[in-house]
C-alpha cells in the first residue's frame, strides 16, 4: 500500500513541476508580448501629429525640384497597390481604390526650421555608415 502511495505522490510532484515549468514559459511569453505591445503603442500617432506633419510636408514638397520630388516619393512610398472595383461607375468610368504602404521615417518637425530645399538629404534617415562612406550616428 505504501508503494502505491509513494507512486501517486511522485506522480503528483512530477505533474506539479511540469505545470510550474509551463507557467514559467507562459510568463516569459507574456513578458515578450507585453514588450511588443508597448512597442506598438509607442508607435501610435495622434491625428493632430499626422495633420501637422502633412501640412509641414506640403511646405517642404512645394519647394523641391521635380527630380527631388521624384526621389523623395521613392524614399517615402514602400508599396502602392491599385484595386479596381468590380462594378464600373456610371458613364463607363472606372472606380477603384489604392493601398499605400509607407517606409518609416523620422518626423518633419525637426527639419522645418532649417533649409527646406535640403529635406531629401536628411542624414537622420541613414543612421550608421552608408553608401556615402560617412560616419553616422
Amino acid at each position: 500500500m505504501e508503494t502505491r502511495k509513494n507512486k501517486k505522490i511522485t506522480y503528483l510532484v512530477n505533474e506539479i513541476e511540469s505545470i510550474d515549468d509551463q507557467a514559467k514559459e507562459l510568463k516569459k511569453e507574456i513578458e515578450t508580448l507585453d514588450f511588443e505591445i508597448a512597442s506598438f503603442e509607442n508607435r501610435l500617432v495622434s491625428a493632430e501629429v499626422i495633420q501637422n506633419s502633412l501640412r509641414d510636408f506640403k511646405a517642404v514638397f512645394d519647394n523641391l525640384t521635380q527630380s527631388e520630388k521624384y526621389d523623395l516619393l521613392h524614399l517615402l512610398i514602400k508599396k502602392l497597390t491599385y484595386f479596381e472595383d468590380a462594378e464600373h461607375g456610371k458613364k463607363g468610368g472606372r472606380k477603384g481604390h489604392i493601398k499605400l504602404e509607407l517606409w518609416e521615417l523620422p518626423g518633419l518637425q525637426e527639419r522645418i526650421g532649417g533649409n527646406k530645399s535640403g529635406f531629401a538629404e536628411s542624414i537622420k534617415w541613414l543612421p550608421g555608415p552608408d553608401s556615402n562612406q560617412r560616419q553616422g550616428g
